[in-house]
């Protein structure tokens, strides 16, 4: 599976990471490998509690970006959906 990751991941220029915590050395090394390769590429991490990079990403902190939201706050909003107040309650 992390060899599949790794090939799958060098056909993308950004990755977004939602809910994966950098918790895994093997993966945390084929992520920083990849924005390395390429200053065009960029990772977006989406998690309302974080507000640093990752310690072994500071090197490359121009390519990442920290968007504090949840998911579905995210993901709504590059879909362009619009909820109403009652819509959100049932979060």
């Amino acid at each position: 599976m992390l060899k599949h990751f790794q090939q799958t991941l060098s056909f993308v220029t950004t990755l977004v990471c939602i809910g994966y915590g950098f918790g895994d050395l093997h993966i945390n090394l084929v992520i920083r490998e990849w924005l390395e390769f390429h200053p065009d590429r960029r990772l977006e991490i989406v998690n309302p509690g974080v507000r640093d990079v990752p310690p072994f990403l500071l090197h490359l902190i121009s390519q990442v970006k920290i968007t504090a939201s949840t998911t579905t706050e995210y993901l709504d909003k590059r879909a362009g959906i619009v909820r109403t107040p009652k819509e959100h309650l049932r979060w």
